[in-house]
């Protein structure tokens, strides 16, 4: 498999594991998708040096793999769908993800908090959060991202969805502040499927 550059690998049943020792050299790896249950993030991918896209889905990962993923030299895209994930905080730490444009958080059922610190993501041009009901603000650390142009929020709990309509009862100074995070962001779309 020294040529391989793409990996799909789908479970045939809900709840059945990928239990993955991979021992091969993948060096021409450029996408890989998990799509099924993983008892724990799988140390070999962060071997993976090639790797520009990351697809997790219906992984069920009860702790974070960022430690495991900041550090990939070449990583652009990078994809958690479908209870991927199970925890309730992401923390995107200093210095990772050096290479990360594209981030998509979709359908994660506990996620409430999302910590970017500064020095995180610099890259990063696209971020979509969909569908993430315990998500009452956006990620904290969203203001230290120079280079991003396109934000899509898709079905956000009411809480979210209030800080983008705010009332006449909020204070001036409340409302601006909600709003100077994404003073610069080219595109911003907020959409409700009800």
């Amino acid at each position: 498999m020294q040529l391989l550059e793409r990996l799909d690998i789908l479970t045939q049943y809900e709840g059945e594991v990928i239990d993955l020792h991979i021992t091969s050299s993948l060096s021409k790896l450029r996408k890989l998708q998990l799509h099924g249950n993983l008892k724990e993030f799988p140390s070999w991918i962060s071997w993976l040096k090639n790797l520009v896209k990351l697809s997790l889905v219906e992984s069920r990962l009860t702790n974070s793999p960022l430690m495991s993923l900041g550090n990939m030299p070449n990583l652009c895209i990078l994809s958690f769908r479908s209870n991927s994930y199970e925890g309730e905080t992401l923390h995107f730490e200093n210095g990772g993800f050096q290479k990360l444009k594209e981030l998509e958080l979709q359908r994660l059922h506990q996620l409430s908090f999302i910590f970017i610190d500064r020095g995180a993501l610099q890259p990063l041009e696209n971020l979509k959060l969909i569908h993430i009901p315990q998500l009452k603000a956006l990620p904290s650390g969203l203001q230290h991202l120079k280079k991003l142009k396109f934000i899509d929020i898709f079905n956000p709990s009411s809480e979210l969805r209030q800080k983008f309509h705010p009332t006449e009862r909020d204070h001036p100074i409340e409302r601006k502040d909600r709003w100077i995070i994404i003073a610069e962001v080219s595109s911003l779309s907020l959409l409700n499927s009800s």
